[in-house]
């Protein structure tokens, strides 16, 4: 039994300096495939902050044994420079983003990484319905108004809601929002997928908008 024992602590050691050496090896044979950029796998759109990464093939390599500098194109960096991870503030115009990043402090030369992706178009907000005079409407025509559009924002789960109150007076807001809380919930919309804002316009005129994923608010 202790021979056994002994045979199977001298594989595995065996195995441990083996990955090690293999390692240390390539710790002076660098080339550009033994970095690589890790961009989110999600649809990116244009205008949208990510974070992207630099990653390395062998588990040896730590971030702090290197720096990096980065430049990007269809973008800006916001966080992260010098750094294996950074924030980008995409382009809202860009259709493309690349990055370049250049591994430094490590080998004796220095190496590159490249990546790019495509920026999709950002979708826009929809303006579902637009609702005048809210607070004169009786309770029943107020309440078949706010299910039509609930049952729409119920069918886009990924959507947010945003509703835009113009109040005549301050004391309006709040009993415009409380009267469509009560709706949201009485049709099953979870409050928290619902922004509100509001503006003195001297007028009671309430716009319900959905948000697609990735859309920008309204205003």
């Amino acid at each position: 039994m202790k021979s056994k024992i002994l045979l199977l602590a001298g594989i595995i050691l065996f195995s441990l300096c083996s990955v090690s050496a293999q390692d240390e090896e390539t710790l002076f044979n660098f080339g550009q495939n033994d970095f690589s950029i890790k961009f989110p796998f999600v649809t990116v759109y244009a205008g949208q902050t990510i974070e992207v990464e630099v990653i390395s093939r062998y588990s040896l390599i730590k971030p702090s044994d290197y720096r990096i500098e980065w430049s990007v194109s269809g973008g800006k960096i916001i966080d992260g420079h010098g750094t294996p991870i950074i924030k980008i503030e995409t382009d809202e115009n860009a259709a493309q983003l690349k990055v370049d990043a250049e591994i430094l402090d490590f080998a004796v030369d220095p190496t590159r990484a490249f990546g790019s992706i495509k920026l999709a178009e950002r979708p826009k907000p929809v303006l579902v319905k637009e609702i005048d005079n809210f607070l004169s409407l009786d309770k029943t025509t107020l309440a078949v108004l706010l299910k039509e559009y609930f049952d729409k924002l119920n069918q886009e789960t990924s959507a947010q809601g945003f509703i835009y109150i113009h109040p005549k007076k301050t004391g309006d807001f709040t009993k415009i929002k409380n009267l469509i809380i009560k709706s949201a919930q009485n049709n099953k919309v979870e409050i928290s997928r619902i922004k509100f804002v509001g503006e003195l316009k001297d007028k009671n005129k309430v716009r319900f908008y959905i948000v697609p994923n990735g859309s920008k608010d309204p205003i």
